[in-house]
């Protein structure tokens, strides 16, 4: 219902050139874009040679209502944004919000439930499967109850 991501890869983009970028399926009225927020990039070769990650990017943010609508006549918006990207031969990314994987999800999980400070208040059991076979884990995260 409220489209307001995006996350895709640009490769052999060339540095010193400057590139416009117009997404233009967003569908919400108001965007951080407006306040100064500026898009994610990650280059590999910069992550290689530099050790740099995700970074934020980009010039001449604008976000506005366009001339597209919804099936339900709402109006969509656009981001549109310039950029120059650091290396020739390179692939990048480019995302609204920093990307959390599943990977990351179960990394975390796990971390707390190896930790003996939280493990003990942490309970996972495995709700179902997603579509893709991955598992949607039911969490029950409580205090300690003590008996007088």
């Amino acid at each position: 219902r409220h489209t307001q991501w995006f996350f895709f890869q640009v490769t052999n983009a060339r540095p010193g050139i400057s590139y416009n970028f117009s997404i233009v399926n967003l569908m919400k009225s108001g965007s951080l874009y407006s306040s100064g927020m500026q898009p994610l990039l990650y280059s590999v070769r910069r992550v290689t040679e530099d050790g740099v990650g995700w970074s934020r990017h980009g010039r001449r943010i604008q976000y506005f209502q366009n001339q597209h609508r919804t099936a339900s006549g709402s109006f969509m918006y656009t981001l549109s944004f310039t950029l120059n990207f650091p290396y020739a031969q390179d692939t990048c990314y480019l995302a609204y919000c920093y990307p959390y994987t599943y990977t990351d999800l179960k990394r975390y999980l796990l971390s707390l439930e190896d930790s003996p400070r939280q493990s003990p208040l942490i309970r996972r059991k495995t709700l179902c499967k997603t579509e893709a076979g991955n598992e949607c884990e039911f969490l029950t995260i409580t205090s300690k109850v003590t008996d007088p």
